[in-house]
């Protein structure tokens, strides 16, 4: 995963971090929104678009945020399957928002045109099913209320069933105003585990069977973690998964073994740390308050093995485990 890195003014940033721990909403987790939304949309959410002058223009703007909004109800349905939490619903809600308000001007500039052509009137319909199906969807949703946004049962089907009806709305509008429909969204499979002092997010990766876990400190205990855990702590072994180092992410280290031992070489070290060897054992560093783990199954593990379900959770344990000693004093960041 990649880092990225940003200059900003002291006095904002303690603002939005303010704002950020609040709601309880990661650095991370806002910054990956904003990627999302610019994936998504080819745009930035803060610059304004051109206003179209044609009714044909409106059209299209209206068909690509029917589209928008079709993208953003499916990540949230996909992000409440793995049982996102409520700050990371909110925020996919909030996109759902922002692209139904601009739909709503499209259509408010179409019905206050003094006329239309008529292969722009004949849409205004299918436009008004769009509108209904959105409110449905909506409905779903219970309005954007925190609670209502952790779906479950009856109203998860409810919006499923809303944004099947919609996407074909949308793919029948595409079609006869004559533009490409967008291919739906891909929701990158996840598991997420919340604990006392930190929370896992376990992901898929390129490579089948590998999985990078993301560790992050709970937002509103940075500033007592932080001082503690400017060394590397050991990474969390778990049965049935190897753990890779990846040095040039800045979150992998490893942790040397005593003095006495035989010597060897930076390279053969990683090599070693990453397999488990007795040389030393890789290490994690906290960037910001975040961490990330590769891990890939082993082979030959046998039955008493960590399942692939389970092992943010298994992580989210061991971190909070280990955190908790490092506060008491019972271990050093070392892990000593």
């Amino acid at each position: 995963m990649a880092m990225v890195n940003a200059r900003i003014d002291d006095d904002l940033k303690a603002r939005v971090d303010a704002v950020l721990q609040r709601r309880n909403i990661t650095v991370t987790q806002n910054m990956t929104d904003l990627y999302r939304y610019i994936d998504q949309h080819e745009q930035s959410p803060f610059l304004p678009a051109p206003r179209p002058h044609t009714a044909d223009e409106v059209v299209a703007k209206c068909c690509s945020d029917l589209m928008n909004i079709r993208d953003a109800l499916l990540l949230i349905r996909g992000h409440a399957e793995r049982q996102a939490g409520s700050g990371e619903m909110a925020s996919l809600y909030q996109l759902f928002t922002r692209s139904r308000l601009a739909f709503a001007d499209g259509l408010c500039w179409l019905h206050s045109a003094p006329a239309l052509p008529f292969t722009v009137d004949r849409l205004l319909l299918p436009l008004a099913h769009a509108q209904a199906q959105i409110a449905e969807c909506d409905i779903a949703l219970g309005g954007g209320s925190r609670d209502a946004l952790v779906l479950t049962g009856e109203r998860e089907q409810h919006l499923s069933t809303a944004i099947a009806s919609l996407d074909e709305l949308v793919s029948n509008l595409c079609q006869k105003a004559g533009l490409l429909r967008r291919q739906v969204p891909v929701v990158q499979e996840e598991q997420r585990a919340d604990g006392e002092f930190c929370t896992a997010i376990a992901a898929d990766v390129t490579f089948p069977g590998d999985i990078d876990v993301t560790v992050l400190l709970r937002p509103d205990l940075l500033r007592l973690l932080t001082p503690r855990l400017k060394e590397a702590i050991p990474c969390p072994r778990l049965p049935g998964w190897q753990v890779g180092v990846d040095i040039s992410s800045g979150y992998n280290t490893f942790i040397t073994a005593p003095a006495d031992s035989a010597p060897v070489s930076p390279t053969s070290a990683f090599a070693r740390a990453a397999s488990g060897g007795a040389m030393g054992s890789c290490g994690l560093l906290f960037i910001q308050g975040e961490t990330r783990i590769h891990y890939w199954q082993q082979k030959d593990a046998g039955t008493d093995v960590v399942p692939r379900d389970k092992l943010a959770e298994a992580v989210c344990e061991n971190m909070d485990s280990l955190i908790g000693k490092i506060l008491q004093g019972a271990v050093t960041e070392k892990g000593e």
